[in-house]
C-alpha cells in the first residue's frame, strides 16, 4: 500500500510536499473500478480505507456496472456505501470533480432497483437520486412503489408523482419523453388550475382501483409488497396526509376518495371517511367538491 501511495501522482505530494519522480508514477489508468472492487469488499478495514483513498482521486473516470454498485449499497462496508452514494449525489462543484460519477450512469431502471431494495441505505439513496434527478420520475414505476411494505417508500412515491405533475405537467401518454418543449412548463388555465388536471385525477383514481404493473420475476424477488387491500388502505392514508399539507391535492383527490368509500368494504369505507372528515375540517371552503362526484 505504501508503494502505491508513494507513486500516486496526487497522494504522494500530499504526504511529502514533493512530486513523484518523472517516470516513476503509477498511471491513473491502472486504478480501475474492477481492480479495486475486491478491496472494497475486504473484511480488513485497512484495505478498504486504502481503496477509498485511491478512489477519491480516480472514481470520476469509472463506468462501474450498476449491479456491482447495487450489491455494495445493499451489503457493503458502510464507508464504501457512503463514498459511492457521494459519487452519485454530489453537485457540480469543482471539489467533487475527481470522484463524481457521470450522470449517464443513472438509468431509471437502476434507480428504481434501489428503491425496491430490502436494504434501508439503498432505498434512501434511491429516493434521494429521484429527488435530485426528477427527469427519472416515471408514473408507472412510482405507482409500483405505492405497494411497498416500507411506508416511507409509499409516501415518497405519491409525493413524487404529485411533484412531477406540479413542476412540469404530465403528458397525455404518461411518459417522461415530451417532445414539445412547451409542454414541459406548467401551464395554467384562466381559472388558475394546473394544466392536465384531469389526467392527474385519473391517475390518482387508477392507483386506488388498479394493481400496479408487475416487474420481471428476477426483480420481484427482492421487492416486498403489501397485500392489495392493505396497500389501498395505506394509499388512502397517504392521500390524506398529503391533502392536509397541500390544498390543491386535497381538491383533486377528495372526489375520488368519496367514490372509493362507496365502492369497497368496511375498512376502506372507514379510512376514507376519516380522510374526508379531516380534509373537510382543514379546508371548509372545499365543500363544493362533493358536487363533482
Amino acid at each position: 500500500m505504501d508503494y502505491v501511495k508513494n507513486h500516486h501522482q496526487d497522494i504522494y505530494p500530499l504526504l511529502t510536499e514533493r512530486f513523484v519522480d518523472p517516470g516513476a508514477e503509477v498511471p491513473h489508468e491502472f486504478f480501475t473500478f474492477e481492480r479495486l472492487l475486491p478491496l472494497f469488499k475486504e473484511e480488513r478495514q485497512s484495505l478498504v480505507d486504502f481503496a477509498l483513498e485511491i478512489a477519491h482521486w480516480e472514481a470520476a473516470r469509472w463506468q462501474p456496472d450498476f449491479k456491482e454498485l447495487l450489491e455494495i449499497f445493499e451489503k457493503g462496508n458502510i464507508k464504501v456505501k457512503e463514498f459511492f452514494a457521494k459519487t452519485l449525489t454530489s453537485n457540480s462543484d469543482k471539489i467533487h470533480d475527481r470522484y463524481r460519477l457521470s450522470s449517464d450512469l443513472l438509468k431509471s431502471d437502476y434507480v428504481y432497483s434501489l428503491c425496491e431494495s430490502p436494504d434501508s441505505f439503498a432505498k434512501n439513496l434511491g429516493m434521494q437520486l429521484l429527488k435530485l434527478n426528477p427527469e427519472l420520475s416515471e408514473p408507472e414505476s412510482l405507482f409500483r412503489l405505492t405497494e411497498s411494505t416500507d411506508p416511507k417508500i409509499r409516501h415518497f412515491a405519491v409525493e413524487a408523482i404529485w411533484h412531477s405533475y406540479r413542476e412540469k405537467g404530465i403528458s397525455a401518454n404518461w411518459t417522461k419523453n415530451i417532445k414539445d418543449e412547451k409542454e414541459k412548463t406548467i401551464k395554467k388555465k384562466e381559472d388558475g388550475k394546473l394544466a392536465d388536471s384531469q389526467k392527474m385525477k385519473d391517475f390518482l383514481r387508477r392507483m386506488l382501483y388498479e394493481t400496479p404493473p408487475g416487474r420481471s420475476k428476477s426483480k420481484q424477488k427482492s421487492f416486498k409488497t403489501l397485500p392489495s387491500s392493505k396497500a389501498k388502505v395505506a394509499l388512502v392514508e397517504i392521500y390524506r396526509e398529503i391533502s392536509l399539507k397541500d390544498k390543491s391535492f386535497a381538491e383533486m383527490v377528495a372526489p375520488t376518495l368519496e367514490e372509493f368509500m362507496k365502492s369497497r368494504g368496511l375498512i376502506e369505507e372507514r379510512v376514507c371517511l376519516v380522510a374526508l372528515a379531516r380534509i373537510s375540517k382543514k379546508y371548509p371552503d372545499l365543500s363544493n367538491w362533493k358536487e363533482s362526484v
